[in-house]
């Protein structure tokens, strides 16, 4: 599952998926991904959601690939906007996009793929969340202020979702009986 997969880096990592969904919420580019996995024998799901619409995030992207592949196993969250302007001159919209797409769509998205991560790792013994950060999360840049307190949110955010899945996961029992911890952490890129 990739979230902004019409461009950038959700774009770019079209190659790495053999099966999946792209969701994007600008249709243009969102197919060309789709149709070049398909080309090289992957399936691809190409699904039209804003990640900032959570009860649409849900039902049609969570309940779509679950009946198409099962529960996701990894869960790519890249969709984000940057729009670099001094925070004086940022108008009112233009921040609230950004801090809607980039940290409630962020939210939204963990939170519809969340049980079947869960439900993967339990079975699978691993599921994975990637989110996609930037270096304005670390350094001041000039004309980043929004960009760059959404991007703070992220270092905290996937530790504390493992964390707490652990304490769900802990203890399912694997194929042989055995009891162990199933859900392995997150990956925050």
């Amino acid at each position: 599952m990739i979230t902004g997969a019409s461009s950038g880096i959700g774009e770019a990592t079209e190659h790495l998926a053999a099966r999946g969904a792209l969701l994007a919420r600008r249709t243009g580019h969102l197919h060309d991904p789709a149709t070049r996995i398909g080309k090289h024998g992957g399936q691809a799901l190409a699904l039209v959601i804003d990640v900032t619409d959570a009860e649409a995030l849900r039902a049609a992207a969570a309940d779509r690939v679950r009946s198409k592949w099962g529960p996701v196993e990894l869960l790519f969250n890249n969709a984000v906007v940057m729009l670099p302007t001094p925070v004086e001159d940022v108008a009112v919209d233009q921040r609230r996009q950004q801090i809607d797409l980039n940290i409630t769509g962020l939210v939204n998205a963990i939170a519809g793929f969340a049980p079947q991560l869960i439900e993967a790792a339990g079975a699978n013994g691993v599921a994975d969340l990637i989110n996609t950060s930037s270096i304005v999360a670390q350094n001041i840049l000039p004309r980043f202020a929004v960009y760059s307190g959404t991007r703070r949110t992220l270092p905290t955010c996937p530790g504390t979702c493992a964390s707490s899945w652990a304490l769900r996961t802990a203890g399912v029992g694997d194929r042989a009986g055995h009891r162990r911890h199933r859900a392995q952490g997150s990956r925050d890129r």
